[in-house]
């Protein structure tokens, strides 16, 4: 009896202090963390750089994004959605019945008497993640439909009839912090998104008129005080590869 007891003395003992080890590890790893980083401000020029490209993005905000584990559907969305006119040829195909007739194996039905058609090197789209994310990898390209361009590939391009479309969801982002290690610059951020073809949303930030208005008026802000206290809290990490920070992962840090 004696000795069971002098076993779970022992053992609690033995339990004890591999808690204290893994509380003063813990503690101490993170200690080493504070005592490394370099806080910034918000003005600081790499800072106002790296939040310019992540603030109207919504495609970056998910609640665990590894740019390195992007699908190619996710790929085709960031490109599309930061497209610019040097990144396409248009023209207008004047429609025979109901179809524009692109190349021989590319087409179109529109309702209309003529298609704009974009055409979009696929080579583009792999520039574009190589630029900006430092992503060197192979693209799966397929047909695609995605805010407004209906994509058909043919050979090393996309041919895309585009159809100018609204988007009434609008992102409102709050600078938190930021600090850079050795390897690593790190932006948080709050951020709320509404979508103001929603009454019960929209009215939750404006007032009745901006609702029911919205899509003549111009966009109106939020208060910085409402994002931080309805906001989400992303934590965005970048990382320095010869001598340019690059977007390594986004994710939720604390739920609004």
């Amino acid at each position: 009896m004696k000795d069971l007891v002098k076993t779970f003395i022992v053992t609690g003992i033995v339990l004890l202090c591999l808690l204290v080890v893994f509380f003063i590890a813990s503690n101490l790893e993170q200690g080493i963390e504070l005592l490394t980083r370099t806080n910034l401000p918000k003005n600081d020029p790499d800072v106002e750089l790296l939040y310019k490209t992540i603030e109207n993005n919504s495609d970056l905000r998910k609640a665990s994004l590894k740019i390195k584990d992007l699908t190619d559907a996710e790929i085709y969305k960031l490109v599309i959605d930061n497209i610019k006119k040097d990144n396409y040829s248009k023209k207008t195909v004047k429609a025979e019945k109901i179809v524009c007739q692109v190349t021989k194996k590319v087409f179109f039905y529109t309702e209309g008497k003529s298609c704009e058609v974009r055409t979009i090197k696929t080579s583009h789209f792999t520039d574009y993640i190589k630029k900006n994310y430092n992503l060197d990898r192979e693209i799966e390209f397929t047909n695609f439909n995605y805010g407004g361009y209906d994509c058909r590939l043919d050979g090393k391009k996309y041919y895309c009839k585009y159809t100018s479309t609204k988007n009434y969801v609008q992102g409102y982002s709050v600078f938190k912090e930021a600090y850079k290690t050795k390897d690593n610059l790190v932006i948080s951020e709050y951020y709320v998104q509404v979508d103001l073809s929603d009454p019960n949303r929209c009215r939750i930030y404006f007032d009745e008129e901006y609702c029911a208005n919205y899509k003549e008026m111009k966009r109106e802000e939020i208060s910085e005080k409402k994002i931080k206290k309805d906001g989400v809290l992303y934590e965005h990490v970048f990382t320095l590869v010869d001598d340019k920070y690059y977007l390594e992962e986004s994710y939720v840090k604390k739920e609004g």
